[in-house]
């Protein structure tokens, strides 16, 4: 589980680095609000699957925290975006858009 981990915390840091230099705000929301977050929490929880009682782990529990903030959000997002894109459908179905 550390392996797979550390794994997929490699990508997510690294999208968040090479995103963040595009210096746009939009591609520094991608970057500090979702990739660098769940990176975060993987790279930490690494550390957690191999050494649970390390002092290193106890930061687990706030990254985790973070990151599922960083879910919720997305989340949210993508059932507004659907939302609206149903309303608008059905907007222009019945010919009112």
């Amino acid at each position: 589980m550390a392996v797979f981990a550390l794994a997929t915390s490699w990508p997510l840091l690294w999208g968040a680095y090479a995103i963040a230099g595009l210096d746009h705000w939009a591609s520094w929301a991608v970057a500090l609000g979702l990739l660098e977050p769940l990176g975060a929490m993987c790279l930490i929880g690494a550390v957690f699957f191999v050494a649970p009682s390390a002092p290193l782990s106890h930061l687990f529990a706030w990254a985790s925290r973070r990151a599922r903030f960083t879910l919720l959000g997305l989340y949210i997002g993508s059932i507004g975006a659907i939302v609206v894109g149903l309303i608008y459908a059905a907007l222009k179905t019945r010919g009112l858009t």
